[in-house]
């Protein structure tokens, strides 16, 4: 099975607007590949706490279950690059 984390921003919104992906799987999924190659690429300075991330995540989950979406890019992961010229 491919990983949520190899999901275009579409397909993952697309999947969890249709209920196919929580918002959950999406953030572990992303949460295990940072965690295999973060000490070696090293590009994360602050990363929320995780219980933080996942608490998130199943909130946006339940507002999904009830057809609540906030937005186009409700339920997806996010990293922002701080460094830039």
């Amino acid at each position: 099975m491919s990983q949520p984390r190899n999901l275009t921003l579409r397909q993952a919104a697309e999947q969890i607007r249709a209920g196919t992906l929580t918002a959950e799987t999406l953030v572990i999924s992303c949460l295990e590949r940072i965690a295999k190659r973060d000490k070696r690429v090293r590009a994360w300075v602050t990363l929320r706490i995780e219980s933080d991330i996942l608490a998130e995540a199943r909130k946006l989950d339940q507002l999904a279950a009830e057809g609540t979406f906030r937005g186009p890019m409700h339920g997806m992961t996010l990293g922002i690059k701080d460094v830039i010229d």
